[in-house]
């Protein structure tokens, strides 16, 4: 059952990852989606690639789980849908595809390629889609779970795992794109 907390995390996701604002998700939004992080966080070409591919396996998926055919564009509520129906499924694909696109994310987001995210890399991250100083700190300090004072990717994929499929509006993964909205 989608809620109103997890629409809005999903409507803001589509938004972000719909780059040219037409109202369709496709497989160029995504790998246009992918060269744009990658370069507000100059994490260069490679890392782009890698995300664009992530980004676009996992749009296969969405596209299946929504009944097209693989690469076909998909409007704001099929895509949600198809997300929902993914999360509920309880297959592997589709925790696995997720996967590679976190960690393809955070290893973009790895500036220093230490396997975890400083609270300056994920600042910048923080501000790649137009969050603050002080949102990025809040997150930070949710999101580093154990409070070593770095996010490693098992807090990192929580955390989105969190963000695309929990109904709990204190779970801390809800502000990895930044802050929930309190209407949501």
């Amino acid at each position: 059952m989608q809620t109103k907390l997890r629409d809005w995390k999903l409507k803001r996701m589509f938004a972000l990852y719909d780059v040219d604002g037409d109202g369709l998700l496709d497989e160029q939004d995504l790998r246009t989606y992918a060269e744009q992080i990658a370069g507000r966080l100059d994490a260069g070409t490679a890392g782009a690639h890698k995300l664009g591919q992530a980004l676009t396996d996992w749009h296969q998926l969405v596209a299946a789980a929504a009944g097209s055919a693989a690469g076909e564009s998909l409007d704001e509520n099929r895509w949600i849908n198809a997300v929902e129906a993914l999360g509920a499924s309880g297959e592997a694909a589709p925790k696995a595809a997720s996967s590679r696109t976190v960690t393809a994310l955070l290893d973009l987001i790895d500036t220093n390629s230490d396997g975890v995210l400083s609270s300056e890399e994920f600042e910048r991250f923080y501000w790649s889609f137009g969050g603050t100083s002080e949102q990025a700190a809040t997150a930070f300090a949710l999101l580093d779970r154990n409070g070593d004072g770095v996010i490693d990717v098992e807090e990192f994929l929580l955390a989105s795992h969190e963000h695309m499929f929990s109904d709990d509006p204190d779970a801390k993964g809800n502000w990895l794109l930044g802050p929930p909205d309190e209407q949501a």
